[in-house]
C-alpha cells in the first residue's frame, strides 16, 4: 500500500522525478519518498489531478486539496486520505482536532493566494505527517515554517 503521506507531500508542492509531460504522468514509487499521480491514474489514497495552480485552467483556477486526517493530536494526526483536483472555488476548512476532514489551496507563491483575502499567504505548513505550500491566514502563517 502507497502511504497517503508520501502522495500528499508531491500533491502540496514537492518536487518528484515522476511527474512526467503531457500523457505521460503516473502513479508509481520509484524512491521510498517519491510519489506522483497527475490524474491519469489513481490510487488507493486518492486521485491526484494538479500539483498547483499552473496545472489548472481559468475556468477552474485552484489546485485544492482535500483531506481526512486520523485520529490523534495536531500536528500528528495522520493523513487518511487526500486528493487534488482544479476547482472554481476552494473555501479552506483547516482542521484543529482529529479526525477532522480539510480543504485548502495549493500554492507556489503569495500570487497564487491573492484573490484569497482571508488566507493571502502562500506558506509551507507540516500536518498530518506531511508538508506542503498552501494559502492560509496571518495566524496560521504565524505557526508556518516558511512563508512566501
Amino acid at each position: 500500500m502507497i502511504r497517503t503521506t508520501l502522495l500528499v507531500t508531491f500533491a502540496l508542492g514537492c518536487s518528484s522525478n515522476d511527474f512526467g509531460v503531457a500523457g505521460t504522468e503516473d502513479a508509481k514509487t520509484d524512491h521510498p519518498t517519491d510519489v506522483v499521480d497527475t490524474g491519469k491514474a489513481t490510487t488507493d489514497t486518492g486521485s491526484f489531478t494538479c500539483a498547483n495552480p499552473s496545472h489548472c485552467d481559468s475556468t477552474a483556477p485552484y489546485c485544492c486539496a482535500t483531506f481526512e486526517l486520523g485520529a490523534g493530536s495536531l500536528p500528528s494526526c495522520p493523513m487518511d486520505k487526500a486528493s487534488t483536483r482544479c476547482r472554481a472555488d476552494c473555501p479552506t476548512q483547516i482542521p484543529l482536532t482529529c479526525p477532522s476532514p480539510g480543504q485548502v489551496k495549493v500554492c507556489r507563491n503569495a500570487a497564487d493566494c491573492a484573490t484569497d483575502p482571508a488566507n493571502p499567504r502562500c506558506c509551507k505548513i507540516f500536518a498530518g505527517g506531511v508538508i506542503g505550500s498552501v494559502c492560509v491566514s496571518a495566524m496560521v502563517a504565524s505557526y508556518a515554517m516558511s512563508c512566501d
